[in-house]
This record gives structure tokens, sequence and C-alpha cells, in this order.
């Protein structure tokens, strides 16, 4: 499995802490709904439930990859990593999102900005 490799821009959106739950709940609904064409602004909350509703989706298939669900720990290769560098926590939870549920990387971002907007602590103890 090759390691994906992010820009600096679309790192920087992941840890950008302006960037809050909403926005990355409106960014994963539209980028699952859009394919390049332009929508009214009537959709654009229909943009918002969707990413919504692929989160409460997708969180579970993130935690059986980074927590350990029955303790609701994070895994030990995962406090590895998010005592070091970020960067790599994130590089490989986009990794292994992509590879093993075959999602586009424009999807796994907004949902690993989600699951650190948690805090990963956090988040292994909410699922």
């Amino acid at each position: 499995m090759e390691k994906i490799k992010l820009t600096e821009i679309q790192f920087s959106n992941i840890v950008n802490s302006n960037f809050d739950e909403n926005f990355w709940f409106f960014e994963l609904g539209r980028v699952e709904d859009l394919d390049g064409t332009d929508v009214d602004n009537e959709f654009l909350t229909d943009f918002y439930s969707k990413g919504i509703n692929l989160w409460e989706n997708y969180k579970g298939k993130i935690a059986e990859l980074i927590c350990d669900t029955d303790n609701k720990i994070p895994k030990e290769w995962v406090n590895d990593l998010i005592t070091g560098d970020i960067r790599n926590f994130i590089t490989t939870l986009l990794t292994l999102l992509v590879s093993t549920y075959s999602i586009e990387l424009s999807l796994a971002i907004p949902l690993v900005a989600l699951a650190l907007k948690h805090d990963i602590k956090n988040f292994c103890k909410e699922i």
C-alpha cells in the first residue's frame, strides 16, 4: 500500500482550526455529491445534511481502523503517531481509508478532518 502524499494546502486545511465541524460536514456532502457541475443555492443545505449522514456512516469504519473498540482507546500504533508529527497520522489514516474502503481522497480528507476535530482519544471513547 503506497502512502498518500498530501499537498501543503490539503494538510493546512485539515489542521486549520478555523474550519469547524460544520465546514467539514458541508465539504463532505459537497465532494460526495458534485460531479463538477454548478448547483443553485437551494442545494447547499442538502450538502450539509448529506455530510452529516456520511459522517455517521463512516465514523464506525474509522473507529475500526484506529481504535481498540473493546477498550475505547486508540490502538497502540495510533498513539505512537499522534504523539509525533500529526502529518504522519493524517497521511496514514488517509491511506488506510482510501485503500481499505476504496474511496476517493477528496472524500477521505473531510472524514479525517472530522475525526481530528473530535480529538482521537475522545473519538475512540465516543464510539
